[in-house]
């Protein structure tokens, strides 16, 4: 169950996305227009920040989260990373700027990267597209000129919620005369351009078209981001020669909005597109990397290893252990400390191995280790590392049989689990809590390690390398 109470982006609340992102200059993912119309966002406000997700391959991904006036950005990423282990979800953060890079490497002792080329922005000076000067603009000067010799009567103006038909007839003519590139992305690009005319009647977004007589022949909409004019689309006719030049030079002249930047948004891998975007000489490109955070299980992937608590072997379940087990696990007396019913694991498809089959996923999905603990190779017992947090931190559970009580064992049990995955997995901290009513593990606990807080039902302890 998602803690965060997260909303689908719709109109409604755009205007509420817009004003984080309004003097954010970051990349195109930040602005209101993407928000709105490229796949499906929520967002949510969490400690005075925005955050959006979106789903993707079973998990979801982030963008960093946006400070308000009295935002907290750590205290908006505890509340990510406590909803996702909450509901046990894959998470990653998607377009991270690199002036945000270092504060995500130094909180996840273990990440993937990827940087891929295909998703930079294309940033140019604002005065270079509008002006085109100098020698390495001569070209694109010359094809202004040829532009406007060769049509004098097109015009140009701005456009708004008046032209809508206009605009979707435009678009479907572009659509049909490009036909031949209907790829995927492609059909989802022309998709969210239709979508995003939902927003034309806000005061933030600038449209212009060209017009030969009443046929509209090109199309733009842009939107400003803090220093930056992000043109999020930018459609033309190519029967008319050079046309995309002429556009450029007159939308970026008549755009009211002050801007030092021009952001073309990224190729998505379209050779055309990138021979174009790169022939307006950019003056960088903006780097965006996906940031995916790990647990130790994930990074090591070991296998369950062998360890020795005193005369106790600690090791892999196996499926002669399942009626032990079983016994054990679904024995509410036994268990009215563990804190969980594993009596909902049970089901008809795995029978007697249900549990166990519940154990071999979490494990090979990398989300918990579970330890059969044996006396003279006889389970009598079970002991867990859990709830793995991605910044070095992992839980500890342990039952025992009633009958190996008070031996001892839950002592060596704690100190070799919990020593195994501070110094051999690398986890830095292992967690653990108990009831309170529960003095047993209480005492246990708190000989090992530092009581850290109480609430209503539990008290917590942290044991450090």
């Amino acid at each position: 169950m998602s803690r965060i109470k997260f909303s689908e982006i719709t109109i409604e609340n755009i205007d509420l996305v817009r004003r984080y992102m309004a003097d954010k200059d970051i990349s195109c993912e930040y602005s209101a227009i993407v928000a709105y119309s490229w796949h499906k966002r929520y967002m949510a406000e969490v400690c005075g920040c925005l955050v959006i997700k979106i789903c993707v391959n079973g998990g979801v991904s982030f963008l960093y989260p946006l400070a308000g006036v009295v935002g907290d950005e750590k205290a908006a990423l505890e509340a990510i990373e406590e909803d996702c282990m909450e509901s046990d979800t894959e998470y990653s953060f998607f377009a991270v700027s690199p002036l945000k890079m270092p504060v995500l490497i130094s909180r996840y002792p273990h990440v993937c990267i990827a940087n891929e080329r295909l998703y930079w922005d294309y940033i140019y000076h604002y005065a270079d597209l509008r002006d085109f000067p100098g020698k390495k603009y001569a070209r694109q000067r010359s094809s202004v000129k040829g532009f406007w010799r060769d049509h004098p009567d097109v015009t140009f103006r701005r456009v708004d919620e008046a032209d809508r038909g206009s605009i979707l007839s435009f678009l479907d003519q572009y659509e049909q005369m490009n036909k031949s590139r209907k790829d995927s992305h492609f059909t989802d690009e022309m998709k969210v351009c239709r979508k995003s005319l939902d927003l034309l009647g806000k005061s933030w977004i600038y449209a212009a078209a060209f017009f030969d007589g009443d046929r509209m022949i090109a199309f733009c909409m842009c939107e400003a981001c803090g220093g930056s004019l992000l043109i999020h689309f930018e459609k033309a006719l190519s029967t008319y020669k050079h046309i995309y030049q002429a556009f450029i030079a007159s939308y970026l002249n008549d755009c009211p909005f002050e801007c030092e930047w021009i952001n073309r948004e990224d190729d998505a891998g379209d050779a055309g597109l990138r021979i174009s975007k790169t022939r307006y000489r950019p003056a960088r490109m903006g780097e965006k990397y996906e940031i995916m955070p790990r647990n130790e299980l994930q990074v090591h992937t070991p296998d369950v290893p062998s360890l020795t608590a005193g005369e106790l072997t600690l090791d892999a379940f196996t499926d002669a252990d399942a009626a032990a087990y079983n016994a054990m696990a679904l024995d509410p007396e036994l268990n009215r400390y563990w804190g969980y019913d594993d009596s909902q694991n049970m089901n008809g498809e795995y029978g007697e191995m249900s549990l166990l089959h519940v154990i071999d996923v979490d494990y090979a999905k990398r989300r918990a280790i579970n330890y059969a603990v044996r006396l003279s190779g006889e389970l009598i017992g079970e002991a867990i590392l859990y709830h793995f947090d991605r910044k070095g931190g992992a839980e500890f559970g342990i039952r025992i049989m009633k009958e190996y009580q008070g031996r001892g064992y839950s002592r060596q049990i704690y100190e070799t689990v919990a020593g195994w995955g501070l110094y051999e997995l690398g986890l830095r901290v292992v967690r653990s809590k108990c009831y309170h009513e529960n003095a047993a593990s209480y005492a246990l606990f708190s000989s090992m390690a530092e009581e850290v807080g109480k609430d209503e039902t539990y008290t917590y302890f942290e044991l450090r390398s």
